[in-house]
């Protein structure tokens, strides 16, 4: 396999794990949110007084968040994601993970693709 295909092959390896790693997270992140987003809405309803009930969090988002830099908000970001970490909640799916037979097998469709896409290459001993 030439230097070139397996560059190529590594750097497809990483983004595959990459993006499933990022599914994870974002599942994670989406589950945790809608938590997050209902006690807020009921922290609110019982701290402040809204006259129709119609404030949600893309209200919240519009009037207070957005106006922030983007240090600050990315600084608020990572305030979340750390509480939201900090509290042991077990939504991780572990049954979404690669196994060792996964890895085996996305490695040996990677080296036949790789292998089908430069066949005149001089194999690199």
């Amino acid at each position: 396999m030439s230097r070139r295909s397996l560059r190529e092959f590594n750097a497809m390896r990483i983004r595959l794990f990459l993006q499933s790693q990022f599914n994870k997270i974002v599942r994670t992140l989406a589950t945790q949110f809608a938590r997050v987003r209902r006690k807020i809405e009921l922290s609110l309803e019982k701290k402040i007084d809204m006259p129709n009930n119609d404030q949600t969090i893309q209200d919240i988002y519009q009037k207070v968040i957005s106006p922030l830099s983007l240090n600050d908000r990315i600084q608020l970001a990572a305030l979340i994601l750390n509480a939201i970490t900090e509290q042991n909640i077990e939504v991780i799916d572990s049954s979404d993970t690669w196994t060792e037979q996964d890895r085996l097998d996305i490695t040996s469709f990677a080296l036949k693709h790789a292998a089908s896409l430069f066949p005149d290459e001089e194999e690199i001993v």
